[in-house]
C-alpha cells in the first residue's frame, strides 16, 4: 500500500529538518507530515510515491504523520504540483481539521515580529484574527527584516492540539501587496447630467461619488486649512458625520476593485471655524453649510470608518427597523483610531473582506453579501465626533469636517 502526492515543503530553505517533508495528495486536501529515517533528497514540487509498509501512520497532537519511513520505500513519480488554497483566517479556523498540513495562502495580513526580523515571536494578523508564524532559528530567511507593509503569506498550515500556525517554506512565500494610489491631483469633469442626489467626483484613477446634500464634495482647501494643504489642489471634503456623508468609490473600467484587500485613507480634520460653506466646484447647487465650533485638542476626535454597501433581503437592523428589499444598506466594517488633533494628516489602514467567511465574521448576515465581491462598492465615512462637554449628538454644530489627501488600494 502506498500514498502519492506532491511535496509542498522546502528542505533547502531549512524551515524544516532534512529528514522531514510535507506531502499533499490534491488541492485543498489535508497534507501529511512524512519523517524518513535518513536525510531525503526531495525538493519542493517533486511528486513522490511512498510505500507505507513497516511505517507508522498516526495523528500526533492532531497532526497526521507518517514516521519511521525507510528512504528506499519512496520514489519520484509524475503528478501536477499543488496550488495553495487562497483563504483567510476565518475560513481556516472553520475548516482547520480538513486543511491541516496543506498548502495555504492567507490574504492580506501584517506581520508583527518581536525582533523586527523573520525570527522570534511572529504573528500574522488579518481581518478576522491572528496566527502564529512558525520560522525556525536556522531557517535561511530567519534573519531577514520582516516586511513592514501588507503581504499575502503562503505556507503549510499546522494544527497542533487545535491551535493553528503557518510555516512559510522560503522567502518567496512572503508576497508584498501592490498598491494603486489616488492622490486627487487629476480630476475629470465628465459632460454628463448629474441628476438626483449623487455628486460624481471622477479622477483619472477612479470614479468617486458623494451626496450633494451631505458630501463628499471637491473644492480648494478652506482658507483655514492652508497651512497644511497644497495650494491649487482640489480636496474631497466630508463636512458632516451623517452616514450619508461619505466618499464612495465603485467598481469601474478605470479601477477594478475586485480583489482589493487593503485600503489606506490619509485624512485630516479641517481647521475651518464658524459658519462655513463647503462648495462643490463643478456645481452651482452643491453647497453645504456647517456651523463649525472650535476644535478642542486632546478632547474632540477625528475618525473615519469604512462601509460596504450591500444589497439587503429586507432583514431588520439592530434597532428592529427594516431596510427595503434589494436596497443597498451601508455596513460599517471598521473604524480608524480616534485622533485628537486637527489640521494634520493621519493615515488609517483598513483590511477588506476577501471571503464570505470574512463577511460573516463581521456580523453581516445578508444573503446577498457574496455578490459584493463581484461588484465591490466602498464608502469612507466621517465618524469624527465632539467630546467637548455640552455638545450633544443632536446639535447641528456637532460636526467636524474632514478632508481626504489620498487613498491607496492594495491588491
Amino acid at each position: 500500500m502506498a500514498i502519492k502526492g506532491s511535496v509542498i515543503s522546502d528542505k533547502n530553505a531549512k524551515n524544516i529538518d532534512d529528514k522531514t517533508l510535507y506531502v499533499q495528495q490534491g488541492d485543498n486536501l489535508e497534507g501529511i507530515r512524512v519523517v524518513f529515517k535518513e536525510k531525503h533528497a526531495y525538493s519542493i514540487d517533486d511528486a513522490v510515491e511512498i510505500n507505507i509498509y513497516n511505517t507508522t501512520l498516526s495523528k500526533a497532537n492532531g497532526e497526521l504523520a507518517l514516521t519511521d519511513v525507510p528512504n528506499e520505500q519512496a520514489k519520484k513519480i509524475d503528478l501536477e504540483k499543488i496550488a495553495p488554497q487562497i483563504t483567510s483566517l476565518a475560513y481556516l479556523e472553520a475548516n482547520k481539521d480538513k486543511l491541516d498540513g496543506s498548502l495555504v495562502t492567507i490574504n492580506a495580513g501584517m506581520l508583527i515580529s518581536s525582533t523586527n526580523n523573520l525570527n522570534g515571536d511572529i504573528l500574522l494578523k488579518d481581518i478576522s484574527g491572528d496566527i502564529e508564524v512558525d520560522i525556525k532559528t536556522d531557517a535561511s530567511f530567519a534573519k531577514v527584516e520582516a516586511p513592514k507593509d501588507f503581504i499575502d503569506l503562503t505556507g503549510i498550515l499546522r494544527v497542533i492540539d487545535g491551535k493553528m500556525s503557518i510555516a512559510p517554506r522560503n522567502l518567496a512565500d512572503f508576497n508584498a501587496l501592490q498598491f494603486v494610489t489616488d492622490d486627487f491631483t487629476t480630476w475629470e469633469f465628465p459632460n454628463v447630467h448629474l441628476s438626483g442626489l449623487q455628486s460624481e467626483l471622477f479622477t483619472s484613477i477612479a470614479n468617486w461619488y458623494g451626496d450633494r446634500r451631505y458630501g463628499a464634495i471637491k473644492q480648494l482647501a478652506d482658507k483655514n486649512d492652508a497651512n497644511f494643504t497644497q495650494a491649487n489642489k482640489l480636496y474631497p471634503y466630508i463636512p458632516t458625520d451623517s452616514m450619508y456623508s461619505s466618499l464612495g468609490v465603485n467598481n469601474n473600467n478605470k479601477l477594478s476593485l475586485k480583489g482589493v484587500k487593503v485600503i489606506k485613507v490619509t485624512f485630516a480634520g479641517s481647521q475651518a471655524i464658524g459658519y462655513t460653506e463647503f462648495s462643490e466646484i463643478s456645481r452651482t447647487d452643491g453647497l453645504i453649510r456647517v456651523n463649525v465650533l472650535p476644535f478642542t485638542t486632546n478632547v474632540d476626535e477625528i475618525k473615519v470608518g469604512l462601509a460596504l454597501p450591500i444589497s439587503t433581503e429586507g432583514e431588520k437592523d439592530e434597532w428592529g427597523l427594516t431596510t427595503p428589499f434589494g436596497q443597498n444598506k451601508n455596513y460599517l466594517i471598521a473604524a480608524s483610531e480616534a485622533y485628537k488633533e486637527n489640521g494634520k494628516f493621519f493615515t488609517a489602514t483598513f483590511l477588506i473582506p476577501t471571503t464570505l467567511e470574512d463577511i460573516r465574521a463581521l456580523g453581516i448576515e445578508s444573503e446577498n453579501a457574496s455578490q459584493w465581491f463581484e461588484n465591490p462598492i466602498i464608502e469612507i465615512i466621517n465618524l469624527s465626533s465632539r467630546k467637548t462637554s455640552g455638545i450633544s449628538t443632536s446639535r447641528d454644530d456637532r460636526h467636524i469636517p474632514i478632508l481626504i489627501d489620498k487613498v491607496e488600494f492594495g491588491f
